[in-house]
């Protein structure tokens, strides 16, 4: 809401209230990744899954933090780690496909934005991804067919 020096106060407080608990922990990253203070976040953001690894939001905000902080490496072992816990997850296989797509590794993005959409079919933004990727592929049949499905999910206002 435009507070974020407010919402860093708080965090941390709480982080100061109780520096082990999932919940400041989380907060205080989450805070700091909206700040786009990403080396900030990741202390933060490895703890919560110390504390609590079967949350997915951990994951999602320390694998985009280590890609911000350029160590997609290190982004791409934390969303390694959410798949093989989370193997019906589409949001992972989503993440994974787009941080591969934007390392400029298109084909080796296709597979996991192909699972993505297998398991969450028309979804916008793996649609999206998926018209991107067989269009920088050359592949434009593909392309137009899965823009053409991206499209259709739009509220009609756009259309």
């Amino acid at each position: 809401m435009g507070k974020r020096d407010t919402a860093l106060q708080i965090a941390r407080r709480m982080t100061n209230l109780d520096s082990d608990s999932y919940l400041a922990s989380l907060t205080m990253g989450d805070v700091c990744f909206e700040r786009e203070e990403y080396a900030q976040a990741l202390p933060y953001l490895r703890r919560v899954l110390h504390y609590n690894p079967q949350r997915t939001k951990g994951y999602e905000l320390l694998a985009w933090a280590y890609y911000k902080n350029e160590s997609p490496d290190s982004a791409h072992v934390v969303l390694d780690t959410a798949l093989v816990r989370f193997p019906k997850n589409a949001f992972f296989w989503r993440e994974k496909g787009k941080m591969l797509y934007l390392k400029e590794d298109t084909l080796h993005a296709l597979p996991y934005l192909l699972k993505a959409d297998s398991l969450k079919n028309r979804d916008r933004e793996t649609l999206h991804m998926l018209a991107t990727s067989y269009a920088t592929l050359g592949d434009t049949a593909t392309a137009k067919r899965y823009a053409k499905q991206f499209n259709q999910t739009l509220p009609q206002i756009y259309q």
